[in-house]
């Protein structure tokens, strides 16, 4: 799933939950007393068409949440049809309102439904709070909707280890240990030490790790890993406690990398800091080059605001493996910005190589003005022609250098 996807599906469940939130805060003391017994599921799926045919809005939902309240347990005969009305083309947002309240009162009949009937969008948001719902408490009857471990549904891993571990039955790790190596068992790591970390802090997080055997299916190295993410999406403090206690262990090789990729989205101004202080060396210029990636990912404004604040003209040694990114970034908005940055790079050929980039791109939008930049530029004859060549290769853009074999890998917050 794209970041942009993700994104998008994030608004829309923020939006659904304000209004089932909303709904909590304002429903009415009862159902309304003039429905019969009988006679309340017809009027609730009657109810509940008049208000999905209403234009889509933030109200709308909120009035669509606060009807299902009314109807309670009657209106749930009257979700799969109005999601599934050929007349209607019902709105994300609305739909899920149904799925959730759904969700709420019978999340396996739910999941039952959805996994075989609900259009394909809403499925694959519907089902994951239904899983992790089910399996809060019944991780073994959430596992058929997600698959056993070698066919998993990599989008449902998360849901169901979180809600395992919040239910705190046993077998949780097994089923990891099953996924097997790979991407499958390091999201699933994150997901199990993300919820361990809320449920019961890091120090049971920490003893859950050294408790397991160091064995040679990787295991231990993938949890090791992870925990370390984790901890500092948690706490940074913590993060950076762990770290010291390992730097000059066997499994030091990327740590400092994975510490800061997680510390960049939680604090980018205190990681970079502490980057700062830390001894020189290849290490640390590869959390740095790494750092700068993943801020940029995480919170560019963010990221741009600090760079304004610290000042072009202030530039430390140390911040030289992250500069091209950073040139880049700031040129792709502002590109003599992003150029007045590029001329701080001290490496002759990164610097030519990034003002190279940043004037191709800005030769798409705004030719003039890239003349006569270029014109008077320190770029060779041949330089500047390539950047005035649109599908010219340049050369390998500077990017983040691949992990040391056994380091942790970097980790999304949304992984």
């Amino acid at each position: 799933m794209s970041k942009t996807t993700t994104a998008l599906f994030g608004v829309i469940l923020a939006a659904a939950g304000f209004a089932l939130g909303h709904w909590t805060a304002a429903r009415p003391a009862q159902r309304p007393a003039a429905i019969g017994a009988a006679a309340a599921p017809d009027a609730a799926r009657s109810a509940i068409a008049e208000r999905v045919r209403a234009p889509a809005s933030l109200e709308n939902m909120v009035q669509l949440a606060q009807l299902l309240e009314q109807f309670g347990p009657d209106a749930i005969p009257a979700i799969p049809p109005t999601i599934l009305h050929p007349g209607e083309t019902l709105d994300a947002p609305r739909a899920l309102v149904l799925l959730q309240f759904w969700i709420d009162r019978d999340p396996k009949a739910a999941a039952e439904w959805t996994a075989k009937y609900a259009p394909l969008g809403y499925r694959n948001l519907a089902m994951i709070p239904a899983i992790e719902r089910i399996a809060e408490t019944d991780p073994g009857a959430a596992i058929p909707f997600v698959g056993r471990a070698g066919q998993a549904n990599s989008q449902l891993l998360k849901p169901l280890v979180r809600g395992w571990v919040k239910s705190g039955q046993p077998g949780v790790d097994d089923w990891i240990r099953n996924l097997g190596y790979g991407f499958k068992r390091q999201k699933a790591f994150g997901a199990f030490f993300r919820a361990k970390i809320e449920k019961d802090g890091a120090p049971a997080a920490i003893a859950w790790l050294e408790a397991l055997p160091d064995t040679e299916d990787g295991f231990y190295q993938e949890a090791f890993n992870r925990l370390t993410s984790e901890l500092t999406y948690a706490d940074p403090a913590a993060g950076i406690a762990w770290y010291e206690k390992h730097r000059e262990g066997p499994r030091s090789k990327g740590l400092m990398l994975a510490v800061v990729d997680a510390w960049v989205a939680v604090d980018g101004p205190a990681a970079m800091r502490w980057l700062s202080q830390q001894p020189e060396g290849p290490e640390r210029d590869n959390a740095v080059l790494d750092g700068v990636r993943w801020w940029g990912i995480a919170d560019v404004s963010g990221l741009k605001a600090w760079g304004r604040q610290l000042g072009v003209d202030h530039l430390e040694a140390w911040f030289q493996p992250g500069l091209p990114i950073f040139a880049r970034l700031y040129g792709a908005d502002v590109p003599l910005e992003g150029i007045r940055w590029a001329e701080r790079i001290s490496d002759e050929s990164k610097r030519t190589l990034t003002m190279s980039q940043i004037a191709r791109q800005w030769h798409l939008t705004d030719p003039a003005a890239a003349e006569a930049w270029l014109s008077q530029s320190p770029l060779t004859e041949e330089e500047r022609t390539r950047a005035r060549t649109p599908k010219a290769p340049l050369g390998r853009q500077p990017g983040p250098a691949a992990a040391p074999p056994g380091a942790a890998t970097p980790a999304s917050p949304a992984d």
